[in-house]
This record gives C-alpha cells, sequence and structure tokens, in this order.
C-alpha cells in the first residue's frame, strides 16, 4: 500500500514539473517571439517605436535588442533588419504585420534624432563650388543692431538721452547709471524730428575713430515715445535692447535705417575686393554674428543683402612659395554708408579673419 501510494506520489511530482517546463517554455518562445522591421530611408528609432509601440520614447527598447546591428542609435540605415518583440507590439500592428501589411513609419515633426530647428531662408548653391549656398535673406535684428561707420563725432543733429525716470534707491555718479529693458527716460528729439507717440529711436554709442574714413556707431537699444509732457518734455521707453545703454548716449530716428530687400542676391563674377578695416569687439578669433566693416571702395556700390568671400592669401609653403589665396568665411552685408559696408559673418572655415583681410563680391541684390 504505501509501494502504491509512492509511486502515486511520484507521477504527481513529475506531472507537476512536466507542465511548469511547458509552462516555462511557452513563456521564452513569448518573449522571444519577434517581428523584423527593415529600415527605410528617413527611418529613425524614434519613428519605429511610435509607429510599433505607440510611444517614441521607448526607443531604447528597440536599441538595446538590437545592439548588433546598430551602433550607434543615431544612425540607422535602409536595408537594416530591426527586431522588435512581439509581446511590446501593438495589437493592431501585430495584426497588420500577420496578415503582410507593411508598417508605414511616418516621421514626427520633433524627435531627439531631428532637432526640428529649420533655416528661415533656404540657400542656393552657386558658382559650382560643392557647399556653397547664398544666404538669400537679411534678418531685420540683424540690421537694426549693425554698427555702421558715420562722420568723426558720430551722426549730426542727434537726440540724447538725458535722464532717467526711475528712481534709484543707492545714489550712484551719473557715469554708473545703467538703463535696463523697459526703462524710461527723458530724451532730447532728433533736431530735425518732432515728437509724436510711438516713434522709434535707436541709442548709439561712438566706437573708434578709423583715421579719415569716419568713426564707427554701436547701436545699443531702440527708444518707443510713450509720453509727451508740458513744455515738450519727451518720455521714452527702452523697448529693444543690444549692448549696455547709459546716459548721454545719442539717439537718431530708426525710420533712418534702412529696410532690407526680399529681392535674392544672384552669384556675380568679379576680381574687385574689398578690405576689412574694423572688427566688432576686436575679438581673437572672430566667427558667426561678428560684425566687421568693408572699406567703400567697390563698384558697383555695395548694397545691403549682398554676399562677400573673405580671402586669405597671406599663407606660404615651406620653401615661401606663396598658397594660392584661399576663401575662408562669407559675409552678408546688413548696413551701407557712404564710409563703408557692414557684413555680419554667417559662415567661415578658418579662424584667420582680421583687419586687412580682403573681401571679394560673390553675390549681389539685383
Amino acid at each position: 500500500m504505501n509501494r502504491k501510494f509512492s509511486f502515486w506520489i511520484a507521477g504527481a511530482v513529475l506531472a507537476i514539473a512536466c507542465t511548469r517546463a511547458e509552462a516555462q517554455q511557452t513563456a521564452v518562445a513569448s518573449d522571444t517571439a519577434e517581428i523584423v522591421h527593415t529600415v527605410k530611408a528617413g527611418d529613425t528609432l524614434w519613428d519605429i517605436a511610435n509607429a510599433y509601440l505607440q510611444d517614441p520614447f521607448r526607443w531604447p527598447e528597440i536599441f538595446r535588442r538590437n545592439t548588433d546591428v546598430v551602433e550607434n542609435p543615431h544612425w540607422i540605415y535602409p536595408g537594416e533588419q530591426i527586431r522588435i518583440s512581439a509581446s511590446a507590439v501593438r495589437a493592431d500592428v501585430l495584426e497588420a504585420r500577420r496578415q503582410g501589411i507593411e508598417i508605414a513609419t511616418p516621421p514626427s515633426d520633433v524627435t531627439v534624432f531631428r532637432s526640428g530647428i529649420t533655416s528661415s531662408s533656404s540657400g542656393v548653391t552657386f558658382g559650382g563650388v560643392v557647399g556653397r549656398e547664398i544666404p538669400t535673406q537679411v534678418r531685420w535684428g540683424e540690421v537694426e543692431s549693425a554698427p555702421y561707420i558715420d562722420t568723426i563725432g558720430g551722426p549730426r543733429r542727434a537726440g540724447r538721452i538725458n535722464s532717467r525716470l526711475e528712481r534709484i534707491a543707492v545714489k550712484a555718479s551719473q557715469s554708473d547709471v545703467r538703463f535696463q529693458l523697459f526703462d524710461h527716460a527723458y530724451v532730447t528729439i532728433p533736431g530735425n524730428r518732432q515728437p509724436q507717440l510711438g516713434d522709434r529711436y535707436v541709442s548709439f554709442k561712438l566706437g573708434p575713430e578709423l583715421g579719415e574714413a569716419g568713426q564707427v556707431v554701436v547701436p545699443t537699444g531702440v527708444f518707443v515715445v510713450d509720453s509727451i509732457r508740458p513744455g515738450g518734455l519727451v518720455r521714452a521707453r527702452l523697448d529693444r535692447q543690444f549692448a549696455a545703454v547709459d546716459l548721454d548716449q545719442g539717439l537718431v530716428s530708426l525710420d533712418l535705417v534702412p529696410r532690407p530687400s526680399n529681392v535674392e542676391a544672384v552669384p556675380v563674377a568679379t576680381v574687385a575686393t574689398n578690405k576689412v578695416v574694423w572688427i566688432q569687439s576686436d575679438p581673437v578669433l572672430p566667427s558667426l554674428q561678428h560684425y566687421l566693416v568693408l572699406d567703400p571702395g567697390a563698384s558697383p556700390p555695395i548694397s545691403v543683402g549682398d554676399v562677400f568671400a573673405l580671402v586669405d592669401g597671406d599663407e606660404k609653403l615651406s620653401n615661401d612659395k606663396p598658397i594660392p589665396p584661399e576663401e575662408i568665411g562669407y559675409i552678408q552685408i546688413v548696413r551701407v554708408s557712404r564710409y563703408g559696408a557692414t557684413g555680419i559673418v554667417v559662415s567661415h572655415s578658418e579662424p584667420v579673419i582680421r583687419v586687412g583681410t580682403l573681401a571679394r563680391r560673390i553675390a549681389r541684390i539685383p
């Protein structure tokens, strides 16, 4: 009797063990079941996770499962086979795959792989040089804040910032008074203007003199007239700020600042050159968005929107033979006066932009 009972217990234990083994095998099989996505041009792991898992932020799960195929999650290539756990795939997607329907992976507007930041203006390739593009538009903010060359002493009959409206708890000398955005000031309007509510005036400080060429004028902000008091007292609000705004800085009408044209620059071929005569802030390594000034010696006259290539021809080989001049960067003209033209650096390939660098016009506004 005991022997029969022992056989019965052994059989039950064996049956339970087999059942557990089958369940484990089923679980393993379910966990390892996969579907395969073939990468198409433009796919990212973010897009694939969004299409199959309905959650683009689960892309790391797909990456970890495919490290033998994908070395860098930012770079996947057409034709690669991406494995995805079937247990994690959306039910409708899984059913579609079983019916042989290919799953589309529409790109998202913004992902961790695609910044979503696009240029405000498309570039136009020109001149037969691969990778060279013309900036097609000048931004208004680059124009109104651009330094320029005027007569020595600055613009004639300019206005002036007289005093600050806001009171200061700790007394300071006039030279220490600094304006912040939306502060108010009492101002003197330029001599050839009648004050009107809403009028806009650019404050400026004077930069270095460039010999007989004139003097640099550096815009610091834009004031808007918001009150005209009895006796002609004019109050203005600092609406935009480009640099430190101090008392006694000058004022000129914003209407005098020319608006950039919407016409696109067209390529031109010319051998005439201008020369860089001043670089803002005298940086050691001028780079993108730095302003610089060219001498006025160009024919035909320079216009806002023209593009110049900066050319360096000072380098020599070890045997003292000169290296042919190379284009080291590009600037777009944002401000023009009869004393010179101001450009902003839009591209550069070598850190050798300096005063004396030659500039050759490669595109102009028709």
